[in-house]
């Protein structure tokens, strides 16, 4: 069960994870940014998805941490291949 502690647990998780990755060069700025802006905007929109379906308030957590950790695998990816 994914209640609201949890969730907010696992976004400040995600802040913490994705600002990691700040500090691994200028040239990879601006593509962090853009996965994280990314993420937030996936987020927003499983929050209205979720509520246009009448989900119960854990399974609208879920879906939000669904939507959280999506591309999470990104961030190395980019590092790694710059892809």
């Amino acid at each position: 069960m994914i209640d609201n502690n949890t969730l907010d647990y696992f976004r400040n998780w995600f802040k913490d994870y994705a600002s990691s990755w700040s500090h691994k060069g200028e040239h990879a700025l601006d593509a962090f940014s853009l996965k994280i802006s990314h993420t937030s905007r996936v987020c927003d929109e499983i929050k209205c998805i979720s509520e246009s379906l009448g989900l119960s308030e854990c399974e609208k957590n879920l879906s939000e941490c669904v939507a959280l950790f999506h591309d999470i695998a990104r961030f190395e990816q980019y590092f790694k291949y710059g892809t």
